[in-house]
């Protein structure tokens, strides 16, 4: 099966005092050249009109200090935003066959508003005579509404302000931390408040922390109502030497018949000198499942990779 896809934009950009408003037509062709045995469709046409815009405040707190917090003055950043667009699609993506989820199974006919406020705290660090700025804590705010019902999963609405057509069409109050307690250990929070069930959908804590250079680790609670699930989530990667990194990921659900291993992951990455090669053993228990995979991908480009497998993350590079 042949599948051919182009999406084409126009925008124009337009400043009205400190506000910057982006107004913009979108067009996508689709077509498949089989289709799926029940009322299945060869073609998608698709369009959208919206309009997205944003602005920036901010103020300067010079003699704010701390030195338990590592804290050398303040600014504070206000960045508010809003986005809305009408679309049409001329087939579902139940109608098509779903080969690559953002072409088939994240456009449809939906039509939005939304309206975020990111708040920034910045402030310096480092040595007395060479500081920089970094975000010390953010907070985002997100309220969307969607003219469309949608039947999927709940808790986890959301609008992609840069790719409406993705967005996920459930009303929402979604709520994201976070606070870089030191260089290398990050708190992090967010939550979704379902409108359309009128609940508390999904919300997670973790702490990630980096211990330069061979030793950092994530650990993390989930709750996700709708799936009656609350995950216990850990990892850590350490770096043995400059060629071998051992990971290991585990997750377990507190809630789920009464407690049970969601999966369990160990890793072994070996650097070649301008690759990367992977071996990872995986168990998933909620399939009585064990899986080993072999995966190479070219450093500076873990997105391509010769054969299936779960370790991009690790060899993420910006050497190329």
């Amino acid at each position: 099966m042949a599948r051919l896809d182009t999406r084409q934009e126009v925008n124009l950009p337009l400043h009205v005092g400190p506000v910057n408003i982006l107004p913009y037509v979108s067009g996508r062709a689709s077509y498949w050249s089989d289709t799926i045995p029940v009322d299945g469709e060869h073609d998608r046409g698709y369009g959208q009109v919206g309009v997205r815009a944003s602005t920036r405040m901010w103020r300067v707190y010079p003699n704010v200090e701390s030195r338990l917090w590592d804290v050398h003055g303040i600014r504070h950043v206000l960045t508010p935003e809003a986005t809305a667009f009408l679309a049409g699609a001329s087939a579902e993506p139940r109608e098509l066959w779903p080969m690559n989820a953002d072409i088939e199974q994240r456009v449809s006919s939906l039509d939005g508003v939304g309206v975020a406020l990111t708040q920034r705290l910045q402030t310096k660090r480092g040595p007395a005579d060479n500081r920089r700025i970094i975000d010390w804590m953010r907070f985002r705010i997100e309220l969307g509404f969607f003219g469309d019902g949608y039947e999927g999963m709940p808790a986890d609405g959301r609008i992609f302000a840069y790719r409406p057509e993705h967005s996920v069409g459930r009303d929402h109050l979604n709520f994201d931390y976070e606070w870089n307690v030191s260089e290398g250990t990050t708190l992090l929070a967010d939550a979704n408040y379902d409108l359309n069930s009128g609940k508390l959908g999904r919300s997670a804590v973790c702490l990630a922390v980096q211990r330069a250079p061979r030793f950092k680790y994530y650990l993390g609670v989930r709750t996700i109502e709708a799936l009656d699930t609350n995950v216990f989530a850990g990892g850590m990667t350490y770096k043995i030497s400059d060629k071998y990194t051992l990971s290991f990921f585990e997750q377990y659900d507190f809630d789920f018949n009464g407690g049970t291993n969601v999966s369990t992951s160990i890793s072994l990455v070996r650097k070649l000198p301008r690759w990367y090669a992977g071996f990872s053993i995986i168990w998933d228990q909620t399939d009585d499942d064990i899986g080993m995979f072999v995966t190479f991908w070219p450093e500076g480009i873990p997105e391509f990779r010769l054969t299936p497998g779960r370790l991009t993350l690790l060899g993420s590079s910006d050497k190329n």
